[in-house]
């Protein structure tokens, strides 16, 4: 959580988790499957590829599933 200006942060980090949420319920209802992948996860070209790699070896699970 940011330091300064939570009055601004605070609602808007809960609004963004909140829309996240419900768009998450909403594509899995029309059976498509969510990967979150944070930002973080792509800063270095090494940990980038590997992320790329180990998405690629997972079996695609049947609709509905949750991994």
């Amino acid at each position: 959580m940011p330091k300064s200006r939570l009055e601004f942060w605070e609602p808007k980090l809960a609004g963004n988790a909140a829309r996240d949420a419900r768009i998450e319920v909403e594509l899995r209802a029309m059976g498509w499957g969510v990967i979150v992948i944070w930002e973080c996860e792509t800063a270095s070209g090494v940990r980038l590829e590997r992320l790329v790699n180990d998405l690629r070896k997972r079996p695609h699970a049947p609709v509905g599933s949750r991994r």
